[in-house]
């Protein structure tokens, strides 16, 4: 789910069968169904001035994208594979995760994503308005998909994952840069992780936990740990999502997670960045 610069919604949702199918909605009116088929979650993002991007790996493993100038059902330029000037299709055996880096670079985005080999690496691309860099290594090992924000009041793009040992694991770089060297967070999740980052540059870092609850850590503008993880005992079933999403909706964090009992999904605001 994605705000725009015009505050206007879309919300983006594989379908809950075996179609691979691809749902969205604008602004929580009628679902309307996209093009494509994935095998994971797609995900999307502000784009231009009032506008989305939206991404999702398909069944051939490649990662593709799409825009549209207001989120509207029929308004959709339809799916491309993200490709360098190299012009091989980038590829990953998981979904992806993007940022856009705001005001003054509404058209600039980030893409970050699992290897499509043995290799497990991290990597990561840049979409300068115009047209993606190849994708570089940023090194790193996950069996999960990385997660990116770009936090406005440092101006910093920040990419996490989830280590071998279950560890959850950082890198950040400042605006027109990619991020360097991984330090740990701690933790022992077991799920991707989602990170979403407010004004103040306040971030939120939420996984699922051996437990199957979620948990939260909270970081600081420029990486400093500000609360720990902490365990959420407010839902009493446990969750088997594949991972627990947040995203910053008009300066709150808020989070997604289906619930084991039922299949339903849940959402609660998570944090305010107090």
């Amino acid at each position: 789910m994605a705000i725009s610069t015009v505050n206007t919604q879309v919300t983006v949702w594989r379908g809950n069968d075996a179609s691979g199918n691809i749902w969205a909605s604008y602004r929580n009116g009628p679902p309307y169904r996209l093009t494509g088929q994935t095998f994971d979650a797609p995900v999307v993002v502000p784009w231009g001035a009032g506008g989305f991007a939206m991404f999702h790996t398909g069944v051939d493993n490649v990662i593709y994208w799409q825009t549209s100038n207001s989120g509207t059902e029929n308004s959709w330029s339809g799916w491309v594979p993200v490709r360098g000037p190299d012009g091989v299709a980038q590829t990953t055996p998981f979904g992806v995760s993007a940022a856009n880096f705001g005001v003054g670079h509404e058209r600039q985005l980030y893409l970050a994503y699992r290897s499509n080999d043995n290799r497990a690496n991290i990597f990561g691309a840049f979409f300068d308005g115009v047209r993606w860099t190849n994708g570089v290594n940023l090194g790193g090992v996950t069996g999960y998909s990385p997660a990116v924000t770009f936090n406005v009041a440092a101006q910093t793009l920040y990419i996490v994952h989830t280590g071998v040992s279950g560890e959850i694991f950082y890198s950040a770089s400042r605006y027109g840069s990619h991020p360097g060297p991984w330090f740990g967070l701690g933790g022992v999740v077991y799920s991707r992780p989602s990170i979403a980052s407010l004004d103040n540059g306040r971030m939120q870092i939420a996984a699922r936990g051996t437990n199957d609850r979620a948990w939260w850590l909270e970081l600081g503008p420029y990486g400093s740990v500000y609360r720990d993880w902490q365990e959420d005992s407010s839902h009493v079933d446990a969750f088997n999502s594949s991972y627990i999403l947040v995203v910053a909706i008009l300066n709150t964090v808020v989070a997604y997670a289906r619930a084991s009992a039922g299949g339903y999904i849940y959402t609660k605001n998570t944090w305010n960045g107090q």
